[in-house]
């Protein structure tokens, strides 16, 4: 109890400044506006799960990619508010994967006393925190995967299979990432025990059944890749924004803004700096089966394309085809993300390492040394990032207009974040002539009620060629304008 405690303290410290600021923990050039506005239409229907939403175009059918974690959470945002309840979401993630890792690490190893080794990485595993800062909610919760490993570990299969299982409504990938170790461990566990090993694995199965059914559409047929994956210079390089790991970002230490020059305005942060005092543990724990799971998660991670500091090598990863001939790999569009796998692979072994030194003072100063690099060196940024939840002050204005679906100018394009529009949907309630997909231009022609929408100061073009077009606006703000169309 007394170790949960400090492993919370941990989170909490990531997580305060953002949320006494009033903030989304998370950064505004990541998916969070996206995610946010799933959790508020999932809200909105509570205690219900919708399977989509009327209030976007193409939407109707949205499966929500991590049922079960944002049922609870949009729960939650009705007493808490939105705010509150994301920001919950984030520090009890962050708790679970420390807690679960340290726990899976002290039985790896035999030793109760490193548990801190995983504890201190599953708090600040770049990967994982990465994924956090990019509001990528179906990553959260990786700690429910480890938790429900530990639980095989100590031969309890059906409590396992549950949390495992339980785990895919958190988010596909979860289980995708966790399904290797947990057969290896069973393997390994369930000999004299194959009947309740038989029915961990069924329960486990069942319930992925049951939250991939929404998805068997996009599982069964082969899909577009929104990935934009192009062979090019990377400046963000320590933070991988697309489709693999710079082989360099492995063990440049460093941290690097989110900012680039030019028309992308979203970056999805994948960090994959490993930490010298992990892989110095690692090598004392000698040959391991868990090291060649490292080192395929290594290899994956680097992506189809090969690069180095930024520059590509013009050469193809051959680990990549591996990925490709597991079951469902096609599905896996950025490697790095799976290095979520391997901080906790690089944890473990690290553990076992630190038994292997044969050392017993050095359990109580190695889980804040690990603690530092990561916090100090990795990509990451920490203190956890904040994103301030206002709104443009036109959108209030829009309850003066009749009723009618609304379009916003501008909604893609250079600089422009293509899921604010959605998040910022609460201000006014109205359904968007938008598809979250593919925000795009609005719609050439616009049905009869409809009311247009133009951000910026009087002086913008959307606002200038608004007024061209339609006269002067029916509403406006200093931050925008309004125009019914009866």
């Amino acid at each position: 109890m007394a170790r949960s405690f400090w492993v919370f303290l941990g989170a909490l410290l990531l997580c305060l400044p953002a949320w006494a600021r009033g903030e989304l923990i998370g950064s505004s050039g990541g998916e969070l506006y996206g995610h946010a506005w799933v959790l508020g239409w999932v809200a909105e229907a509570w205690p219900a799960l919708p399977l989509g939403t009327d209030m976007a175009l193409g939407a109707e059918h949205r499966a929500v990619i991590d049922p079960l974690s944002t049922w609870i959470f949009a729960g939650m945002s009705l007493v808490l508010g939105t705010v509150h309840a994301w920001n919950l979401r984030v520090l009890l993630s962050l708790w679970l994967a420390g807690v679960a890792l340290g726990r899976l690490g002290a039985l790896f190893s035999g030793e109760p006393r490193t548990f801190g080794v995983g504890a201190a990485m599953g708090l600040v595993m770049p990967s994982l925190l990465g994924s956090v800062i990019s509001g990528l909610t179906e990553d959260f919760s990786w700690g429910l995967a480890l938790w429900g490993l530990g639980d095989l570990f100590e031969k309890r299969p059906l409590r396992g299979g549950l949390w495992l299982g339980l785990s895919a409504g958190c988010g596909l990938y979860l289980v995708w990432m966790a399904a290797p170790m947990a057969l290896g461990i069973g393997l390994w566990k369930a000999r004299g025990q194959w009947g309740r090993w038989f029915l961990g694995a069924l329960l486990a199965l069942g319930l992925v059944g049951l939250f991939a059914l929404p998805f068997r559409d996009r599982l069964t047929t082969d899909q577009p890749d929104f990935g934009q994956h192009m062979v090019r210079e990377e400046p963000l390089w320590r933070l991988n924004p697309w489709k693999g790991s710079d082989l360099a970002s492995y063990g440049a230490p460093g941290k690097q803004a989110a900012e680039v020059e030019g028309e992308e305005a979203m970056i999805r942060q994948h960090p994959t700096y490993l930490g010298y005092g992990a892989l110095f543990l690692t090598l004392a724990a000698g040959a391991q089966p868990l090291g060649l799971g490292l080192l395929t998660c290594v290899g994956i991670g680097a992506g189809e394309d090969l690069s180095w500091m930024g520059h590509p090598l013009n050469v193809k990863n051959p680990f990549w085809k591996l990925l490709k001939i597991l079951p469902m790999g096609d599905r896996w569009h950025h490697g790095g993300r799976l290095l979520i796998l391997g901080h906790s692979l690089l944890a473990l072994t690290a553990a076992k390492g630190l038994v292997r030194l044969g050392r017993p003072g050095l359990y109580r100063w190695v889980p804040p040394l690990l603690f530092a690099e990561y916090l100090l060196l990795s990509p990451a940024v920490v203190p956890l990032p904040g994103t301030p939840v206002r709104s443009p002050e036109i959108y209030s204005r829009l309850a003066d207009l009749p009723a009618g679906p609304v379009v916003v100018l501008g909604a893609a394009g250079p600089g422009i974040h293509p899921q604010k529009l959605f998040f910022d949907q609460r201000a006014h309630g109205r359904q968007l002539l938008h598809d979250p997909d593919r925000p795009g231009p609005a719609p050439r022609k616009l049905p009869a009620g409809t009311v247009v929408v133009a951000l910026g100061a009087a002086e913008s073009p959307f606002r200038r060629e608004s007024e061209e077009r339609w006269g002067p606006p029916t509403v406006e703000t200093p931050d925008g304008a309004a125009w019914w169309r009866p």
